[in-house]
């Protein structure tokens, strides 16, 4: 009786035990729970937005020009959002599979879509099983050894309208990009405290309040193959990481809107609700009522020749009034002149910068010609000429072809070689004019930024299309002092320097670096300056004209979509030789000359060889250019063949073929008017 008792205390202590402890892991489903209280169903993931991060000031930082969001994705579901890549790869419209889940770049050299699955987990009894969905695409990032999962939210500024109670309905006012990012356990419910609310407002942070919790591992991370959000765990993206920003318009003032964030919004997982997928909450834009300097965008070159023209346009404002009389935001202007503007933003006035046309003037050229038309094979001579003195820094060029820019010849007086048919020529005269431009960001208002760490030290890189010096750049400086500005090859090697002393402040600073043409140019200073840097919004190259291009800078991370602009702006660019040029052409005919001569023919036409097999070559020579007609008969006088040349010139010489014809004696007749030349031809 006492073993019996042992051995039952012993069963009850276990089977206690087993209950007490039952686990709810990826392997086991002992202890998991189902929303409906059975045995059997999906353990879904219930993804939602958290509202804490949104409310946070400090979490959603407000520059001029853009807004920075924070966004935490909790998962307060049964079960874990899982995915993983599989081995088939989007190019375009073409789906291909590979083998390995490792495929990193399509054959035009773009980023490939891969394909990935959603694992669900499934309890049935005490078993766990599971099976995978379709659910989208990712992105593979070589340099980040990870991938990024594709469409995962998208954030916008909103006009609550009244009425209207779904808000992907209200008036977008400003829009954010898709963003796609890697999924994973970033921390626990209980840690982020506040960041897991249930549809009452209530703090989910234990195992009684998210049944499942854990489900998944906790331990999801950027992996190259598997990622995913557990059970009560959730996914944060913080405002400095790369697409988390809002580009506000110019048009757009201080006011309170509705920042609107959606998660999923293409429902590519399966969840157990997605009427949660969405998070309002009110913000009020506090800084876009500035009126900054803004400046006139000039869509090709502030120097122009005659006869060109460019388009001025502004990027800011509305109430539009150019100092031409215009009220639009953009015009197009051809003549020399300073260009003003004036423009309202948010019921401010916004400065803007003159814009200064210059207009080279260029005279045409007159062309004459030795002769202009020819009968007879010969070289013509001639001559450019333009109404007043040719500039010193002018010159004549020739061209045989109206959209050739490779001159034959140069100088006022041309000789051609000797022509034999009629032929066009193109005289240009070219003037070198010194021309500056301006280029590269007008100042640091585009983007956020600010002073970085001392750590660092960046520099901006560029190429060189053409010879041209570097006049001057405005700089941003935190405090006054000397600053030593570097220009440097494409291996840091200093080419040019100078110390300068900027003020607090926005200065320009005079540099007069010479520049020949290369790439990679590095412009920087010696040692960390304490200067002004952007590091969002920065779109890469910008160009001085077609002289200069920036093309980037040290730090620029493009598989982040990460660029940074360093120091330098609104680059001031002096071209040594800015060139114009007018256009002429004539016309050389060659034509029959007047009156036929009685003896046409210099000698006696020849056939050779003769007899031959149906194949012989003619020849004769002319003493002047004329049409003339050959016709080949038999000796009956019926015609097998005749043709006319025309303008045949001197020496002439042409094989003809009669394969067909049958053997023997037939005559070719050469008619040049009033002298005909006959010769026999015998056809073996």
């Amino acid at each position: 009786m006492k073993h019996f008792f042992t051995f039952f205390l012993l069963c009850l202590l276990s089977c206690f035990s087993a209950s007490l402890f039952a686990q709810c892991t990826t392997t086991t489903a002992a202890g998991c729970v189902c929303p409906d209280g059975t045995n059997e169903c999906d353990l879904l993931p219930d993804i939602k937005i958290s509202e804490q991060l949104l409310l946070d000031a400090s979490q959603n930082p407000e520059v001029y020009g853009q807004l920075r969001v924070s966004v935490s994705t909790p998962n307060i579901g049964y079960g874990p959002l899982a995915v993983s890549a599989t081995d088939y790869f989007v190019c375009g419209t073409d789906t291909f599979q590979v083998e390995g889940a490792n495929f990193e770049s399509c054959p035009d050299g773009s980023a490939p879509k891969q394909l990935i699955k959603q694992k669900i987990y499934r309890k049935v009894g005490t078993s766990m099983q599971s099976y995978e969905r379709w659910a989208g695409s990712m992105t593979y990032h070589p340099t980040h050894g990870h991938m990024h999962v594709d469409d995962w939210g998208v954030f916008s500024l909103r006009q609550e309208i009244a009425g209207i109670d779904d808000p992907l309905q209200w008036p977008i006012v400003a829009e954010g990009a898709k963003i796609g990012f890697c999924l994973m356990d970033f921390g626990s419910c209980p840690f982020y405290d506040g960041h897991c609310l249930d549809d009452n407002g209530e703090i989910m942070n234990d195992a009684e309040q998210i049944p499942n919790y854990g489900l998944g591992g906790g331990t999801y991370s950027c992996g190259l193959y598997d990622q995913g959000i557990s059970a009560g765990y959730t996914d944060i993206y913080h405002y400095n990481l790369d697409g988390m920003d809002i580009p506000i318009p110019s048009s757009l003032c201080n006011g309170t809107y509705q920042l609107v964030v959606e998660i999923d919004p293409q429902n590519h997982f399966l969840e157990s609700r997605i009427d949660n997928n969405i998070m309002v909450v009110p913000f009020t834009l506090t800084k876009q009522d500035i009126s900054p300097e803004q400046k006139i965008r000039v869509l090709g070159n502030t120097n122009i020749c005659s006869g060109e023209s460019v388009t001025l346009m502004a990027e800011l404002g509305y109430d539009f009034q150019w100092s031409t009389g215009e009220t639009t935001p953009s015009i197009t202007v051809s003549e020399a002149g300073t260009y003003t503007l004036s423009a309202m933003s948010c019921d401010n006035p916004v400065a803007y910068n003159e814009v200064t046309i210059n207009v080279f003037d260029i005279p045409e050229v007159d062309i004459t010609a030795s002769e202009e038309t020819i009968c007879e094979p010969t070289s013509i001579t001639l001559t450019a000429d333009i109404d007043g003195e040719v500039a010193e820094n002018a010159e004549f060029q020739w061209y045989d072809a109206a959209d050739s820019d490779t001159p034959i010849a140069t100088g006022n007086e041309f000789v051609t070689e000797e022509l034999s048919e009629t032929a066009t020529y193109y005289a240009d005269y070219v003037q070198t004019f010194e021309a500056t431009y301006f280029g590269g960001p007008f100042d640091n208002t585009f983007g956020s930024g600010g002073l970085y760490g001392q750590i660092y030290n960046g520099y901006l890189t560029f190429d060189v299309h053409k010879a041209s010096t570097l006049v001057s750049v405005k700089a941003f400086a935190i405090d006054d002092g000397e600053r030593t500005i570097e220009l440097r090859d494409s291996e840091g090697n200093v080419l040019q320097s100078i110390a300068a002393f900027l003020p607090d402040g926005g200065s320009r600073v005079e540099l007069n670096f010479d520049l020949e043409v290369g790439e990679n140019y590095q412009l920087g200073t010696s040692e960390w300056p304490s200067m002004f840097r952007n590091n969002s919004n920065v779109n890469y190259p910008y160009e001085v004209s077609d002289i200069v291009s920036i093309t980037g800078s040290n730090y620029d991370d493009p598989d982040s979509d990460t660029y940074r602009y360093y120091h330098f702006y609104d680059w001031e660019v002096q071209e040594a030789g800015f060139i114009c040029s007018s256009r002429e052409e004539i016309n050389i005919e060659f034509t029959v000359c007047d009156g036929i001569a009685e003896n046409a023919f210099a000698q006696n036409i020849s056939v050779y060889p003769n007899p031959n097999k149906g194949v012989f070559e003619l020849q004769f020579e002319l003493k002047q250019a004329q049409d003339v007609n050959v016709k080949f008969m038999d000796i009956a006088g019926k015609t097998f063949f005749e043709e006319t040349l025309k303008a045949v010139h001197k020496s002439f010489s042409k094989t003809y073929e009669f394969k067909d014809v049958a053997a023997g004696i037939y005559m070719l007749s050469v008619d040049a008017g009033n002298d005909m030349r006959y010769e026999k031809v015998i056809i073996e």
